[in-house]
C-alpha cells in the first residue's frame, strides 16, 4: 500500500476535495428554507426553547415518542448560540454529514489505501441523497455517523480510541433514531470468527460501555412517563400499512429504493453496481481470509441496511443514507485498483472542475433565493411588530389530525410555528370567505399556485411570499 508521499498531486487533490465538501455541505445555507419533516423537527426544537423545557415535545397525551431526542437537543442548543434560524437548526445535520465523509475516508484508507480513501470521500459527497438529507434538518447523517463510528471502533477495538468510538457510536445512533442500530452488532460476530480477529478488546471498553446507559435511561424515562402509549406509538409506526404518498407498499418501495436511487446516485450508479460485484468477487477469491472477511463485513452491513429499509412500512429513499459510505468504500477500492493505487492527473482536474461548478451553483442558488428570503424576513417582521398574531391569523391545511392523536408532521402549521412562533387556527382547504372567523385578518398558505389563486379569487391580497409560505391579508 503506497503512502501519500508516493501519490502525485496528493496535496492539491486533498485541498480541492476538502473545499468541495465544504461548499456542497454549506453552499445553500444562506437561502435554506425548511418544510415538511424538517420543519416539523425544527418546530419541536423551537418548542423546547419557547417553553424552556428540553423534554417539552415528549410530555402530555400528544407526546412525540417515535424518535429519540438527541438531534432535537443539538439543534436547540445550536439555536441558543446562533438564534432560531435555519443555519442553527441544520448545523448538527451538516456537521454529522462532514463526520460521515471523514469516517468514510478513514475506513476506505484502512481497507484499500489513500487513493481509495480520496475516491470514496468524493463519491459520498457528490450524490443527491447526501446533499438532500445532510443540508436539511434530518437525523440520518447523525445516525449514520454513529454507525460508522461503531464500524471504525470495532475494527480498532484493541485500542482505547476504538472502544470509545464503538460505545460512543452506539449511544449516538440509539439516541438519534432508536435501538435498531444494535442489529449491526450481529454482523460483527461472524466477521470476528471468520477473520480470525476474535481478540481481547481494550480494557477501557468496560468504562466506555457506561455510555450505553444513556439510551437505556431515555427509554426507561419514556416508559415511566407514558407506559403502554410508548409501545402503541412504536408499534403503529413500524407495522402500519399506509404510505406517505398513497401508493401500495410494493409500488412505494420500487419508487424509493429503485427509481429514486437511479436518479439521485447518477453518475455514480453504474460504478456502484460494479463495486458491489467487485466486493463479491473479492469474497470468492483466494485472497487472505482476513481481507475477504473485511469485505464481507461491508457487504453484510450494506445488505442489512437494505433489509431494514425494506421492512419499514413507509419507504423513503433517505433510509438508504447509511449505505452510501459502505458502497463508496467499495467504489474507492475499485477505482484505486484501476488507477494502480494512485491519483491520475485527470482526477485532480475533475475535482477542481467540480469545485468550480459547486461554487457557481451555490452562487446561483443564493441569488435566486434572495427574493424568497426577503419575503420570509418581511413576514417575520410583521409578526415581530405584532400586526400578525396567532389570534388574527389562520393557516390553511389539507387535513386536520384527530385532537387526541400523537404529534406528527403537520407541514404548514409546523412551518408557521417554527418561522414565526405562531399557532394560528387551522382551516381546511378549500376555504370559503365566510368560513374565516371575523377576527381573522391574515392567512398563511402553502406557496402553491392553486391555493394562492383560490385566496386571490376570494379578494385576499398577497402580502409576502417565501419559498414555501405565502401570507395573504383579508380586505
Amino acid at each position: 500500500m503506497p503512502n501519500t508521499a508516493s501519490i502525485p498531486h496528493w496535496q492539491s487533490a486533498c485541498w480541492s476535495l476538502s473545499l468541495l465538501i465544504l461548499v456542497v455541505t454549506f453552499g445553500d445555507v444562506l437561502i435554506q428554507e425548511m418544510h415538511g419533516t424538517a420543519a416539523f423537527y425544527a418546530a419541536l426544537a423551537r418548542e423546547m426553547l419557547d417553553r424552556g423545557d428540553f423534554l417539552a415535545p415528549f410530555q402530555g397525551a400528544q407526546a412525540y415518542l417515535l424518535k429519540p431526542p438527541l438531534a432535537l437537543w443539538l439543534s436547540a442548543m445550536a439555536a441558543v448560540l446562533f438564534g432560531i434560524n435555519d443555519f442553527a437548526m441544520t448545523l448538527p445535520s451538516r456537521l454529522g454529514g462532514l463526520g460521515c465523509v471523514a469516517l468514510t475516508y478513514l475506513l476506505a484508507r484502512r481497507y484499500f489505501g489513500p487513493a481509495a480513501a480520496w475516491f470514496a470521500a468524493l463519491i459520498v459527497v457528490t450524490n443527491g441523497i447526501y446533499i438532500q438529507f445532510t443540508t436539511n434538518f434530518r437525523m440520518d447523517s447523525l445516525m449514520t455517523l454513529g454507525a460508522l463510528l461503531i464500524l471504525w471502533g470495532y475494527l480498532n477495538l484493541q485500542r482505547n480510541r476504538g472502544a470509545a468510538a464503538l460505545c460512543g457510536g452506539i449511544a449516538l445512533s440509539a439516541l438519534t433514531k432508536g435501538p435498531l442500530i444494535f442489529a449491526m452488532l450481529l454482523i460483527f460476530i461472524p466477521h470476528a470468527v471468520a477473520g480470525g480477529q476474535w481478540r481481547a478488546p481494550a480494557r477501557s471498553l468496560r468504562y466506555w460501555a457506561l455510555l450505553l446507559v444513556l439510551p437505556a435511561a431515555w427509554y426507561g424515562y419514556l416508559w415511566l412517563a407514558h407506559g403502554a402509549a410508548l409501545t402503541a406509538q412504536l408499534n403503529y409506526d413500524f407495522w402500519r400499512d399506509d404510505t406517505a404518498i398513497g401508493l401500495s407498499a410494493i409500488d412505494s418501495a420500487m419508487l424509493e429504493y429503485l427509481i429514486k436511487p437511479l436518479h439521485r446516485l447518477w453518475p455514480w450508479q453504474p460504478l456502484m453496481v460494479l463495486a458491489l460485484m467487485y466486493g463479491f468477487a473479492i469474497c470468492c477469491s483466494r485472497r487472505p481470509v482476513a481481507k475477504r472477511a473485511d469485505i464481507a463485513l461491508l457487504l453484510g452491513l450494506f445488505i442489512l441496511n437494505y433489509g431494514i429499509a425494506a421492512v419499514k412500512p413507509d419507504p423513503d429513499v433517505r433510509y438508504l443514507y447509511p449505505s452510501l459510505p459502505l458502497i463508496a468504500i467499495l467504489c474507492g477500492g475499485l477505482l484505486s485498483h484501476w488507477t494502480r493505487e494512485t491519483l491520475p492527473r485527470w482526477t485532480v482536474n475533475t475535482s477542481h472542475g467540480l469545485l468550480a461548478l459547486a461554487v457557481i451553483y451555490a452562487g446561483v442558488l443564493s441569488y435566486r433565493g434572495a427574493a424568497d428570503q426577503q419575503g420570509l424576513r418581511a413576514m417575520q417582521a410583521l409578526v415581530a411588530q405584532a400586526p400578525v398574531t396567532s389570534s388574527n391569523s389562520v393557516v390553511i391545511v389539507d387535513t386536520l389530525p384527530p385532537l387526541d392523536a400523537p404529534r406528527r408532521n403537520d407541514p404548514m402549521p409546523d412551518s408557521v410555528y417554527y418561522y414565526f412562533g405562531l399557532t394560528p387556527l387551522k382551516v381546511i382547504q378549500p376555504v370559503a370567505l365566510e368560513a374565516l372567523p371575523a377576527a381573522v385578518r391574515y392567512v398563511f398558505v402553502r406557496r402553491k399556485r392553486l391555493y394562492e389563486q383560490t385566496l386571490q379569487a376570494l379578494g385576499l391580497r398577497a402580502v409576502a411570499r417565501s419559498t414555501k409560505i405565502a401570507l395573504f391579508e383579508r380586505p
